[in-house]
This record gives C-alpha cells, sequence and structure tokens, in this order.
C-alpha cells in the first residue's frame, strides 16, 4: 500500500473517531490547513532566525517535522473531502510549471 493510500485510510478511521458526528465542513479543513502550514511557517522563521543569530525564542528539527507531518495530514484530509487525487493535482501542476516556464523536467 503506497504512502498516501494509508494515510488516506488511517485518516479516514481516525476521523471517525475524532468526529463521530461528522460536523467537520470543507470551511473547517481549509482553515486547519492553512494553520497547520503558518504553524511549519513560524518554526521555519524561528530556525532562521537562530541560523542567522538574531535573538528571538527557537525551534528544533523535530518541531518543524512535526509541523511538516501536520501540514501533511490535514491537506491529505481536505484532498480527500474534495475527492482530489493529491498525487494526480501534484504531477499536473508539476508538468503545467515546467511547460509554463519551458522548463524539460517532467513528471513521467
Amino acid at each position: 500500500m503506497s504512502f498516501l493510500k494509508k494515510l488516506n485510510k488511517l485518516n479516514t478511521k481516525r476521523q471517525q473517531e475524532w468526529d463521530p458526528e461528522a460536523k467537520v465542513d470543507i470551511l473547517f479543513r481549509a482553515l486547519e490547513h492553512v494553520a497547520e502550514a503558518g504553524e511549519l511557517g513560524n518554526k521555519v522563521k524561528k530556525h532562521w532566525r537562530a541560523s542567522n543569530g538574531i535573538v528571538g525564542s527557537v525551534t528544533n528539527k523535530q518541531e518543524i517535522a512535526d509541523e511538516v507531518g501536520d501540514v501533511m495530514i490535514t491537506l491529505a484530509l481536505l484532498c480527500q473531502d474534495l475527492d482530489i487525487d493529491i498525487k494526480q493535482a501534484t504531477i499536473d501542476k508539476f508538468n503545467s510549471t515546467s511547460a509554463k516556464y519551458n522548463l524539460k523536467t517532467r513528471w513521467e
């Protein structure tokens, strides 16, 4: 079973536990994903700041990895709810960007 298929299967199972009345909708999914992406951005900002000797709070690689995981999970859930094939959407976008900028690298 591929990584994404397993993630979708487990997300579906856990979501039934988490939200048995199925109250979560697309707006919630989108906001949840954007919030997690913002948390990832904040961790990366703190990492960059510390790497450049600027005073402020710091983070570590594991905290960044945790946020990457949250971003992947929430994106997968959003795609599931919208019936978007995340793999195909990614391939299509990669190839259309290559075509737009006349780049040779394509996803076959």
